[in-house]
């Protein structure tokens, strides 16, 4: 996975491929990709990469690398350098910590051809650093939602997040695991 990021060498770790757009203008520090999430599906192996303009998906094959769809993000600029990706079921969530954004979800049944968009809103917030899935209990923890503190939704319905709590507590989460309905939180400042 070091491979489609910059990353440090590390003990008993090979580089297997290696995957870049090169259309795509970089932003600050000349970065263009900002983050990833690996998951399986029906036996095969792919991975979210997120960028300045959106979510690129790619199937990870044996030593190779191979795009297989591209998903504008709501909001698209070059100084965009957080998206962060979480599964559940059959689906991908995304959002993005800039600009005027959005919580999107894709439909990942369709993979290895493509991937299907079937919710982007902004109804809940514009932009979130980052989302923690509690797939036993289906709930999806936003953090650092409109850049305040967490907000809880229950996703029963892939499709059709609810909002079940709006915790602000806290003025800033920055991420979180939960276990056993027990949120652990980094409370940022």
């Amino acid at each position: 996975w070091a491979s489609l990021g910059w990353s440090q060498d590390q003990l008993n770790v090979s580089l297997i491929d290696t995957w870049t757009d090169t259309t795509i203008e970089p932003g600050l520090e000349e970065a263009i990709f900002n983050d990833l999430w690996p998951f399986s599906l029906d036996g095969n192996n792919y991975v979210a990469l997120g960028s300045n303009i959106g979510t690129h998906v790619l199937q990870v094959q044996e030593n190779k690398l191979t795009l297989l769809d591209f998903e504008p993000g709501k909001f698209q600029q070059k100084y965009v350098e957080h998206r962060d990706f979480k599964t559940y079921k059959h689906y991908l969530y995304g959002v993005c910590d800039e600009g005027t954004s959005s919580l999107q979800i894709f439909d990942l049944s369709y993979l290895p051809d493509s991937i299907h968009k079937v919710y982007d809103s902004n109804i809940f917030f514009s932009v979130c650093h980052n989302i923690f899935i509690d797939t036993i209990h289906a709930k999806l923890y936003a953090c650092g939602a409109n850049n305040l503190g967490m907000k809880v939704f229950d996703i029963s319905n892939p499709i059709a997040p609810e909002l079940l709590h709006d915790f602000t507590a806290l003025d800033y989460v920055h991420d979180c695991y939960v276990r056993d309905d027990t949120a652990f939180l980094n409370a940022g400042y």
